[in-house]
């Protein structure tokens, strides 16, 4: 695992204004590398490269209200920091602790590291930490982002508990767009059941070419499968995939195998996916992550996952284990 080590930032110069926005940093111990940011408000945002010259980094921005951006390591561990109109954001982070990042520049950072310090000394009342936190900031945009991360994102919330806080939110903040967006996403992932007609997304090749995922025409069934090199299981999971495929490729299985990985470094995703196109799987990356259309649309709340749809994109079922997958293939596919 790559994680690179952080420590305190603070650059000493004249703040922004107006809309803009600046996050200083600098790094121990490593004289380069890349990290990455992007707007988790916006939907289209495409990753931003941040160069590490001398252990320093700047980043600097327009938004013009409260936004969390997100700063992604490349093991796509990511980290949340709040940026307003005409602040300057500073970064903090021991070398052997990048979970207890602080960050400082807005109220909605500081009400950002409480919460951490809050979970850090009790995991175990994480999830009443949680709601704790959203119930007294639900004007906020730490509450939504709260809220998206540990309940909508989260596969084992139930849903009389999303639908609540969702409640809660929406009295407190009836016009947010990004907390309309979720209850659209909401909505639309409780229709990807069983049944359920799947929609067309735009899906990337390794060579960055758009197309639609349901262009390419073949009788049969289709699994897509998502997957990414940083998922716990991934490998085992990919790996069924490929050795049902090999073991019968020369029968007459009549069906389409199709990978979506969430990887946001396009190297890892090439490497992992090179040999697939020649035993007949298709891969697809866009770079984007857990912000990539089809990981929304499709209604996916975790990888590894899986989505198997008949000939007029109908979902036959779903999964996260590979165990069931490799029977699903079995069941669906043939043989």
């Amino acid at each position: 695992m790559y994680i690179m080590p952080l420590v305190a930032t603070l650059l000493m110069g004249c703040g922004p204004g107006g809309s803009s926005f600046s996050i200083e940093g600098k790094f121990s111990d490593m004289a380069g590398g890349e990290l990455y940011m992007y707007n988790l408000y916006n939907k289209d945002s495409r990753f931003d490269t941040i160069t590490v010259n001398a252990g320093k980094f700047s980043y600097e921005g327009e938004c013009n209200e409260a936004t969390p951006y997100m700063l992604v390591f490349p093991n796509a561990m990511e980290q949340v920091i709040f940026v307003a109109p005409g602040k300057e954001i500073t970064y903090e982070v021991s070398s052997t602790d990048l979970k207890n990042y602080v960050v400082n520049g807005t109220d909605e950072n500081e009400t950002m590291n409480k919460f951490r310090q809050s979970i850090s000394a009790d995991p175990t009342q994480s999830q009443k930490i949680v709601r704790q936190y959203i119930e007294e900031n639900s004007s906020s945009v730490v509450a939504i982002y709260l809220f998206d991360r540990y309940y909508v994102q989260n596969s084992k919330a139930s849903e009389k508990d999303i639908r609540n806080i969702l409640g809660i939110l929406k009295k407190a903040q009836p016009k947010n767009d990004y907390l309309l967006n979720i209850e659209g996403g909401l909505n639309e992932r409780n229709k990807n059941r069983t049944g359920k007609v799947v929609p067309d997304v735009t899906i990337r090749n390794a060579a960055g070419d758009k197309c639609k995922l349901w262009d390419k025409k073949k009788e049969g069934n289709t699994i897509v499968f998502f997957w990414a090199s940083w998922a716990n299981g991934y490998y085992d999971f990919i790996w069924k995939v490929r050795e049902y495929v090999r073991e019968h490729r020369d029968d007459t299985i009549k069906g389409r195998y199709v990978g979506i990985s969430l990887d946001v470094d396009l190297n890892r995703f090439t490497s992992d996916a090179r040999t697939d196109e020649a035993i007949g799987i298709e891969q697809y990356c866009d770079g984007l992550g857990l912000e990539s259309d089809a990981f929304k649309k499709l209604g996916v709340p975790d990888v590894p996952y899986y989505v198997i749809v008949d000939n007029k994109h109908k979902i036959l079922t779903t999964g996260d284990d590979p165990d069931k997958l490799k029977k699903d293939l079995k069941k669906y596919f043939g043989n």
